[in-house]
């Protein structure tokens, strides 16, 4: 996923640096074609959305992730209980 990301952001890149989109050698600027305005458009809401799904899918793991370790604490918890009442009994 996080390769995708890179990868968009790469591509992104590129448009934005592509020449269509900086100044003219006169200084005046030149106007990005439609087509690359259209990929740039479509890239950066693609590029939103995944960094949103990611972030999404960060915070569910970390949920996921708490959880788990408050069941292993519990875990630990009850057999240390558990070889404590063995060793009491021999």
């Amino acid at each position: 996923m996080e390769t995708l990301i890179q990868d968009l952001s790469r591509r992104l890149r590129r448009l934005e640096e592509d020449e269509d989109f900086v100044v003219g050698a006169n200084g005046a600027r030149i106007e990005p074609n439609a087509a690359n305005f259209d990929d740039l458009q479509a890239l950066k809401a693609e590029n939103e959305t995944l960094r949103r799904d990611f972030a999404k899918r960060e915070k569910d793991l970390e949920a996921q992730l708490a959880k788990e370790r408050y069941r292993i604490k519990h875990l630990v918890r009850a057999l240390d209980d558990l070889d404590a009442k063995l060793n009491l009994a021999n």
